[in-house]
């Protein structure tokens, strides 16, 4: 099973309603919050592709997004407790376990949504797709965007 990481670049002012919905499904409400999927919701984020950039996240990212920007309620960060009382013993057990859909991001509390930072260095365009611009699937480069908005 492949986790893809879905980033809203735009926001939503003047969007459709079919948008806003498909937004709303996929846990996008602000500019910038990262929301991890499984292929099931590519459709969802193909009705988005015009505000949003995804593509699919390798571990030792998902590793790292989980640390420095998971969140639990009272924006309190995850830790070793947190994970405890979700039955894991690691991030990277955690983060393993979500890759093979043995565990869901609400598994402990923590929330479905990382909220990032702009990149550093900025979009390119936000208007344009991905070779040019920062829309659409990134593929492989997903990661490096998420890097950088870490």
């Amino acid at each position: 099973m492949t986790l893809y990481a879905i980033v809203l670049v735009r926001g939503k002012i003047n969007a459709s309603r079919r948008l806003i919905d498909s937004l709303d499904s996929l846990r996008l409400t602000r500019v910038n919050h990262c929301s991890l999927a499984d292929e099931k919701a590519l459709g969802a984020v193909q009705i988005c592709k015009d505000y949003v950039t995804w593509g699919p996240i390798d571990e030792e990212t998902r590793v790292k997004l989980i640390e420095v920007r998971g969140r639990r309620p009272g924006d309190k960060p995850v830790d070793a407790a947190a994970l405890a009382a979700g039955k894991f013993g690691s991030t990277q057990e955690f983060a393993k376990a979500l890759m093979a859909g043995k565990a869901k991001m609400d598994a402990f509390g923590m929330k479905k949504v990382f909220r990032l930072h702009a990149p550093r260095g900025g979009y390119r365009h936000t208007k344009v797709a991905f070779p040019r611009g920062a829309l659409g699937n990134r593929k492989a480069k997903m990661n490096e965007l998420l890097r950088s908005m870490m």
